[in-house]
């Protein structure tokens, strides 16, 4: 409120107090400045601008051009040149409403800083063919050891525009200078000469940006990428490397070795540098055993003391925890978004046994606490992908107990457990039983029964449920258990019959059912029930129909969810097996070679 007052009482402030009035408006507008808020900045200047345009210093002047090019408005920068510094120009705007300067006449004697945002201004209007005569006049006409700031305002600016050549004709004054040869413009010097393809000059400079000042360490990896592009592989290996025998790891510089491993494709040592990374936090597991470990829901210390006990017992001395000092860290949230990437690396390339090293390494992070429910989810992923179904399964029990009502959960069970060659998960359903939830309980243990042959009480359930609720699922299940026992040895011939006509009833019901909203479905799977059944003219006649049905409704997946090559696969067999190689190749030609 201050601000708005003050920009009131300059807006009332008699004209021939005019050095308050500009006291007052450049006061609100250095205020709004600092604040970045740019456009109340120019509304205050404006003030005396339009109340006193004559009595307006160069100060006003400066300022509002400098806000102007930062809010990008450049033909009012060219109507300030015009009005207040004497400046004339032949201006053409094009059909994209884009300024183009054409020619301009500069007045003479014009201060050096309103030179500069001039010259600033047609970079920003990509005059090009203007700015090289007033670059070249500033060089011969203005001290670099005085305007040296505002030779690297003009630099910035034609980086940005991608002028190099342009801008090294300033920075190499800069750099030969005594006030301005600095780490930070033989940076710039540096990324300018490798824009204009002189990788030899551009590496001194990088070497002397190092040298001036050893904790830039954005200049490491383009050095880097610069030797590697003269081949120099070796060199630019060194300049990432470092020497852990002073008991001390600078993570940046780790960091920075590690983009260029990846950029090289030498994955060993990216591994083992991404292994050095975690292992400031998290513990490097040795042995399945330490896995089990890093599984529990112990808090960090305990798992320590835990995994301390076990390398004991093992008689392997080796350290839990890193021993040297780390330096220049990133932020947690840096670091997890890079182990995240690191992660995701891993499975793209296929590395399941790092991608789950890394992951269970992580569930032991001091850094990661809160990130743990995540690191565990992840983890779980890479036993599937690296068919760990021994830890994959601890890990889904625990969390089915945490979240019984997940059917994703339940899903992923159901595969581990399939998957896996124990029984575990067997005294796990008998012990959990009353807590899973009441209204799928039953499903469960039928599903688990019909994994394990107990055809009794899934005949038993879906039966019930069949009566209940006369869904195309309960016929579905209930006719398959009916066809497990139908494919049994011990069956006699008048109870297969029953049994297939049975099955036959209550697939038929359910595609009845079933079709209206997945004919496809309902096709393929009467096709491999009349399959099973032995009946290969009706096998052939549903796996035909699969081939008519298109999944265009489906809105999710319709590609995943078609079942035609299925169909096709399962035609093919039963061609095949009545001799009819052409017809078994026509259909696989057809609908499954691509």
């Amino acid at each position: 409120m201050i601000l708005v007052c003050k920009q009131t009482m300059a807006n009332h402030i008699p004209k021939k107090q005019h050095e308050f009035l500009i006291n007052t408006s450049m006061e609100v507008a250095k205020e709004h400045f600092k604040q970045k808020n740019y456009a109340r900045a120019i509304e205050a200047l404006r003030i005396p601008l339009k109340r006193i345009p004559k009595q307006v210093t160069k100060d006003v002047i400066n300022m509002m051009l400098e806000l102007l090019l930062i809010n990008e408005r450049y033909s009012e920068c060219l109507d300030i040149f015009t009005q207040f510094c004497g400046f004339s120009f032949d201006v053409s705007v094009t059909e994209e409403q884009s300024i183009i300067v054409n020619s301009y006449i500069i007045p003479e004697k014009l201060q050096v800083d309103l030179k500069m945002k001039f010259i600033i201004c047609l970079v920003r209007l990509r005059s090009c063919n203007l700015i090289t005569n007033l670059i070249d006049g500033v060089l011969l006409e203005d001290d670099v050891e005085v305007v040296g700031d505002l030779y690297l305002d003009v630099v910035e600016a034609l980086m940005q525009m991608c002028y190099p050549q342009e801008a090294i004709k300033l920075l190499v004054p800069l750099v030969k200078s005594k006030n301005y040869s600095l780490a930070g413009v033989w940076l710039k010097y540096a990324e300018c000469l490798a824009t204009c393809q002189m990788p030899d000059q551009a590496v001194e400079a990088y070497f002397t940006v190092m040298a001036l000042a050893p904790s830039h360490v954005e200049v490491l990896y383009p050095l880097a990428m610069l030797l590697l592009q003269q081949n120099k592989k070796k060199e630019a290996l060194e300049v990432l490397s470092q020497d852990l025998s002073s008991n001390k790891l600078d993570v940046a510089v780790l960091i920075e070795q590690m983009k260029l491993l990846k950029q090289i494709n030498d994955w060993d040592n990216y591994w083992k540098s991404v292994e050095l990374l975690l292992s400031r936090h998290c513990v490097v597991l040795k042995n399945p055993e330490e896995l089990k470990i890093v599984l529990t829901q112990a808090t960090i210390r305990e798992k320590m003391v835990k995994l301390r006990k076990m390398r004991n017992f093992r008689s392997e001395h080796t350290e839990i925890e890193a021993s040297f000092v780390s330096i220049r860290e990133p932020t947690i949230e840096e670091e997890y978004r890079i182990y995240k990437e690191i992660l995701q690396l891993a499975k793209d390339r296929g590395e399941y046994s790092f991608l789950q090293k890394f992951a269970f390494m992580g569930l032991c992070s001091k850094r990661f606490p809160k990130y743990f429910d995540e690191i565990f989810l992840i983890a779980f992923y890479s036993c599937v992908f690296n068919k760990d179904y021994y830890h994959g399964y601890t890990i889904i029990r625990d969390l089915i107990i945490k979240y019984p009502e997940n059917n994703l959960c339940w899903n992923w069970f159901t595969l581990i457990t399939q998957a896996s060659d124990d029984i575990r998960h067997s005294r796990f359903l008998e012990r959990y039983q009353d807590k899973l939830p009441a209204e799928h309980r039953g499903l469960i243990v039928a599903n688990y029964d019909l994994s394990v042959g107990n055809y009794v009480f899934c005949l038993n359930y879906f039966m019930k449920e069949f009566k209940k609720t006369k869904s195309a699922f309960s016929a579905f299940m209930l006719g398959v258990v009916m066809l497990q026992l139908y494919s049994q040895r011990f069956m006699n011939r008048t109870k297969k019959k029953v049994m297939a006509e049975t099955t036959t009833y209550l697939f038929l019901n359910y595609s009845k059912i079933r079709g209206l909203h997945a004919p496809q479905e309902a096709y393929y799977n009467l096709g491999r029930m009349y399959h099973q059944l032995g009946i290969m003219y009706l096998a052939e006649y549903y796996y035909k129909k699969v081939f008519k049905v298109n999944n265009d409704f489906l809105e999710d997946y319709p590609e995943v969810l078609c079942l035609k090559r299925e169909a096709a696969y399962n035609l093919h067999h039963i061609y095949r097996n009545n001799g009819n190689l052409v017809a078994a190749r026509n259909v696989l030609m057809e609908h499954i070679v691509v």
